[in-house]
């Protein structure tokens, strides 16, 4: 039982781990695009950047937000999923 115990934990442990590197990775690579794209237009047109520029801010911060509660609703229903899983497996391995 204890051993079933402890494999769950780990893998529920992994996953959520996985998640959020998952997550930081692609809105760091996400900002870094929007800033690299600013940078180029800047160079070329000036008004035109001011504009864009705070359009893609908004747009990057609804996709942050957008990804942020995806990834929490995920990450919910997988623990609980895994969760329920590992006590049905319990339960029927004690009786």
């Amino acid at each position: 039982m204890t051993v079933v115990v402890v494999v769950v934990v780990v893998v529920v442990v992994v996953v959520v781990v996985v998640v959020v590197v998952v997550v930081v990775v692609v809105h760091v690579v996400v900002v870094v695009v929007v800033v690299i794209v600013i940078e180029i237009l800047a160079k070329k047109n000036a008004k035109l950047t001011f504009f864009i520029s705070n359009s893609l801010v908004e747009v990057v911060v609804v996709v942050v937000v957008v990804v942020v509660v995806v990834v929490v609703v995920v990450v919910v229903v997988v623990v609980s999923l895994v969760v329920v899983v590992s006590l049905v497996v319990v339960v029927r391995y004690i009786f």
